[in-house]
């Protein structure tokens, strides 16, 4: 693979091949680039945190749809109202 990266501190990244998303973000962070944000930084941010329990409750609500839709536009199931 061709070194093309212009940034001298990513260079042995870009000399690598066959990184897993995991160990790329890990690889990332120990050069300072952090891509997986922790909640403490969003205070520093000065953003508000979401609710866990409104995330969670999203989450089921769109899970539930999508089988309802899944259901709805299955093959077999056209015909059914």
């Amino acid at each position: 693979m061709e070194n093309n990266c212009d940034e001298g501190a990513l260079a042995h990244l870009a000399e690598r091949d066959g990184f897993t998303p995991g160990a790329l973000l890990e690889e990332l962070a120990k050069c300072g680039i952090l891509l997986m944000p922790r909640n403490e930084d969003a205070q520093l941010a000065g953003i508000e945190l979401k609710s866990q329990a409104a995330e969670e409750r999203a989450i089921i609500d769109v899970a539930l749809g999508v089988r309802a839709f899944h259901f709805r536009e299955c093959k077999w199931n056209k015909g059914v109202d």
